[in-house]
């Protein structure tokens, strides 16, 4: 792949990972369906002159309701999820959880599909998640804070199942129809359906409490992150191979590690740098020997 390819990776890896900065800093100061509402409300508004332009394709109902529910669990559940997992972890311990979606995603995939998995797999697994327990200060001696941040990382992982799953089961819509078409479509459900389930949120709200800070994050997330982020992805998708698309995941960490540390001031632990090592360690023994095949994961759903 040529540099400009790469720079546009590099801007969108490193959009991906501001996103947990953007997340914490607007759930500090709205509720969490107020911030998932405005996320896909800016993103389905920005989407909307490419549907003109685009226009949207007959799709059957059963994809329709297909692509709904889609929506519903990615674009409300899962980012639900990450907000109120926000409120408890730090940004840079979600920018290394990262790293682990490829290997959940096999992991997952072979549940669900019935197939056998590998010891490889098995014990590559179990050394991440030790690396999740241990990024999470779990067993720190006199961290009153360890529980707490565990149940943020927890909340994360059940985000990224979610995410997973939306792979899984909407891989043939990706490859049916329009992609970026289609994308904007499930964030315009996800919006619909956190309208439906936040009903009343607006309520809860202290308008004239919210800072820029936080109107600027919701912009972010809304136009860089759930709209730049996956046009630029699908359209190197045509451009790039997905093998080499799927290295540029591990940006993320490290962006989202600065964005953490210089943005949010959160701090790297001696049990930061052990549990990235098992995270980072577990998904390279799953990868190293693995026989030649179109990856499962490494980048958005």
């Amino acid at each position: 792949m040529n540099v400009r390819i790469w720079l546009w990776l590099a801007a969108a890896q490193s959009i991906w990972a501001g996103s947990y900065v953007a997340m914490k800093f607007a759930g500090a100061e709205m509720p969490v369906g107020a911030v998932v509402i405005l996320r896909y409300g800016v993103a389905s508004l920005v989407f909307l002159p490419i549907f003109v332009r685009r226009g949207i394709p007959r799709y059957p109902r059963r994809d329709w309701l297909w692509m709904i529910a889609l929506g519903a669990v990615n674009f409300t559940v899962s980012p639900s999820l990450q907000v109120a997992s926000l409120r408890h972890t730090q940004a840079l311990d979600i920018s290394i959880l990262v790293a682990m979606e490829p290997l959940v995603t096999v992991l997952f995939a072979a549940l669900l599909l019935g197939e056998k998995l590998g010891g490889r797999t098995i014990a590559a697994g179990l050394l991440s998640l030790t690396g999740v327990l241990v990024l999470s200060g779990l067993g720190e001696a006199g961290s009153a804070t360890a529980s707490d941040r565990l149940l943020g990382n927890g909340l994360y992982f059940w985000a990224m199942l979610c995410e997973v799953s939306v792979t899984i089961a909407g891989a043939r819509l990706a490859k049916s129809y329009d992609p970026v078409v289609t994308m904007g479509l499930l964030k315009t459900a996800g919006f619909i359906a956190g309208c439906a389930v936040y009903f009343g949120v607006w309520d809860e709200v202290a308008w004239a409490q919210v800072s820029p800070r936080a109107w600027i994050s919701i912009v972010y997330l809304g136009a860089g992150a759930s709209v730049f982020g996956y046009s630029v992805w699908y359209w190197l998708l045509r451009t790039a191979p997905v093998q080499k698309l799927a290295l540029s995941l591990f940006l993320q960490p490290i962006a989202g590690t600065a964005a953490g540390v210089f943005i949010a001031g959160e701090t790297i632990g001696p049990n930061t740098l052990l549990g990235a090592a098992l995270i980072f360690a577990g998904l390279a023994w799953q990868e190293v020997r693995r026989p030649p095949r179109q990856p499962i994961g490494g980048g958005p759903v």
